[in-house]
């Protein structure tokens, strides 16, 4: 092959820094709508400046090349980032409204008041509903867990819920990941005698509703440090402020009672965080990577039962494991039906009735899954059919179930590079979600095109809308024309980022276990990519079922490592020669083994990669 690397990479080792990052130009032969990806290379780094670094923290050298990289560069921080500890949590009391929020519920706690747990349907309002309801109960309070059903209720409050909890005696409500937009529900609320505390993190509209306590880290007024949190993650900083206002008080002694043990619950925390997609950086790091340790160690009944159904084997588990086989299923029941039975598995404490739930939970996954790959061949003919200098999509189908439209709108924008709403049609009303790339600001847009919907709401990256289906036209209309300049040409690039070049001969356990200690990965924290020149593929084989857009998996060796690829050739690939490629390291765990692997991210023949 080309230049190797051993334990410090290539562009480790070149002589100094390069000022400006390299593009590698791919030009994949494609249609003209879909994406045409290009790999950037990050500028070399010094040897020596990465061979000092690593003696300091004492990691491998490949830690230190992609520590700094990420910009950390002293001891303190990469300490910090290598050993997410509980302590390095912000004051909870720092956030807007806690105070008040946290006032209420122990007024309600003491005065044996019935608390209405209301959450969304989703993995994060269903986590942040188990996880509050989990700490009321284990302080002795009344607790009414509810979870709207999608297809009847829809999103956030609704009046009918509002009404019924009211009678069944409810004089505190806290809505999880919603209510911050529900300005008519919670002053109906108010109407009846019913508080709200709404713990959310969507976007926060100019005339938030009256509610006793809004705690939002995107509020404008709101102090917190760090605003990327899900509504699990907000939750818990609620926990943390009750449970030290409750120590405070006496009430735990007076009661002769246990402190809670936040750090048991922390494993709903990481299931909510990780399916959230939110960044895994600062407080979210902390969490999600505490949180995999305690779901690892498999206390929690129903988690246990979840990840049996789901095939994920005892031992550690990742946040990819997380988030490709246990928040799907806990989210299949919302997306079809009753996300009920997701915060049933999270409280069950009987391990017959867990099994029970876990295998519903696992069939309607594979229900979800069918209808998903429906409608996702349905809109991917739809997009494809799109005039390519359009810079969004607007997909509308009669019998596409609302329940799989925002992950085929993920699909749809990861293969087309283009913002992707994904609309159904429900007698006279669309309802949808959309995806947005790149730093293009989907709320913003359906702010800008509000004139045309009924409903809607979101953030940069997601949301969900609704309108009469004599609008589509014109609201479709509107909102491409909004694309049109506000989608910039860079959303539309594919862009692989690579930090650094590394040989995959050099890749073993301890190459492996080194690039380990900077997960959990996720958004904000992907995976360290690595770029390898003029490698053969040995021994490929194809493997697997098709992938959803119809391309193929292969599995090869490559420089005597395992490797796989996951989509990444079409039905009949040529793969003689010699390639460049760009791939991730990790192990591959089967029946208690773990065996180093790479993971192929993207290929192309030897030479097609130019460095401009």
């Amino acid at each position: 092959m080309g230049r190797r690397a051993g334990l410090i990479p290539a562009a480790v080792a070149g002589a100094g820094p390069i000022e400006t990052s390299q593009v590698i130009s791919t030009e994949i032969s494609r249609s003209a709508l879909e994406a045409r990806p290009i790999w950037r290379l990050r500028a070399p780094l010094d040897q020596q400046r990465v061979l000092a670094f690593s003696k300091e923290i004492g990691a491998h050298p490949i830690v230190a090349a992609l520590l700094l990289n990420a910009g950390i560069e002293d001891e303190y921080e990469a300490r910090r980032f290598l050993e997410p500890d509980l302590s390095a949590l912000h004051d909870p009391f720092l956030m807007a409204d806690m105070d008040r929020a946290v006032q209420r519920i122990l007024g309600a706690i003491r005065g044996r008041e019935t608390i209405a747990v209301y959450g969304d349907y989703d993995v994060d309002g269903v986590t942040s509903s188990a996880l509050l309801v989990s700490f009321l109960r284990s302080c002795k309070a009344s607790v009414i867990p509810y979870i709207p059903r999608r297809l009847v209720e829809g999103y956030g409050l609704n009046m009918g819920a509002v009404e019924e909890l009211v009678g069944r005696g409810a004089t505190l409500l806290i809505a999880c990941d919603c209510g911050v937009t529900a300005v008519e529900e919670v002053e109906r609320a108010n109407s009846l005698g019913l508080d709200v505390v709404i713990i959310d993190h969507h976007r926060v509209p100019k005339r938030p509703p009256q509610a006793v306590a809004i705690l939002n880290p995107h509020r404008e007024d709101c102090p917190y440090p760090f605003g990327d949190l899900a509504a699990v993650g907000v939750t818990f900083k609620l926990l943390m402020a009750l449970r030290r206002s409750l120590r405070e008080d006496g009430f735990f002694s007076s009661k002769a009672m246990e402190e809670p043990n936040l750090r048991d619950l922390m494993d709903m925390v990481a299931l909510g965080t990780v399916s959230d997609v939110v960044p895994l950086v600062d407080e979210n790091r902390i969490f999600v990577s505490i949180g995999l340790r305690v779901l690892a160690e498999g206390r929690r009944v129903g988690l246990g039962a979840l990840k049996a159904a789901a095939g994920v084997e005892r031992g550690k588990v990742t946040a990819g494991q997380v988030a490709f086989r246990l928040g799907p299923r806990i989210n299949a029941a919302g997306r079809l039906d009753d996300a009920r039975a997701g915060l049933d598995l999270l409280l069950c404490e009987d391990s017959f009735r867990a099994a029970t739930l876990a295998g519903a939970l696992d069939q309607a996954n594979s229900r979800r899954k069918a209808i998903e790959q429906s409608v996702l061949e349905q809109a991917m003919a739809q997009a494809k059919r799109t005039d390519p200098v359009e810079r969004g999509l607007v997909l509308a189908g009669n019998e596409w179930h609302v329940g799989v439209v925002g992950i085929v709108a993920s699909r749809v924008a990861e293969r087309f590079r283009r913002p992707t709403l994904v609309l159904c049609w429900e007698g006279e009303v669309l309802r949808g979600s959309g995806r947005s790339v790149g730093q293009f600001h989907l709320h913003d847009a359906l702010v800008a095109c509000r004139d045309h919907l009924d409903r809607y709401g979101g953030h940069r990256a997601a949301a969900g809308l609704e309108l009469q289906a004599s609008r589509l036209e014109s609201f479709r209309e509107a909102f491409l024309d909004y694309c049109r300049d506000a989608v910039e040409d860079d959303d539309l690039l594919e862009a692989l980022s690579i930090d650094v070049e590394m040989d995959p001969a050099t890749v073993d356990f301890s190459t492996c276990e080194a690039v380990e200690l900077l997960a959990p990965f996720g958004i904000g924290n992907p995976a360290p990519v690595f770029l390898a020149r003029d490698v053969r593929l040995e021994s490929c084989r194809i493997v697997g079922k098709p992938a959803s857009d119809g391309r193929r998996h292969i599995k090869c060796r490559v420089e005597g490592v395992d490797a796989i690829g996951f989509g990444l050739v079409e039905s009949e690939p040529n793969l003689d020669g010699a390639f460049d490629i760009a791939y991730t390291v990790g192990f591959n765990s089967y029946k208690g083994r773990r065996q180093p692997q790479i993971e192929l991210k993207a290929l192309l023949p030897a030479g097609a990669a130019r460095i401009n």
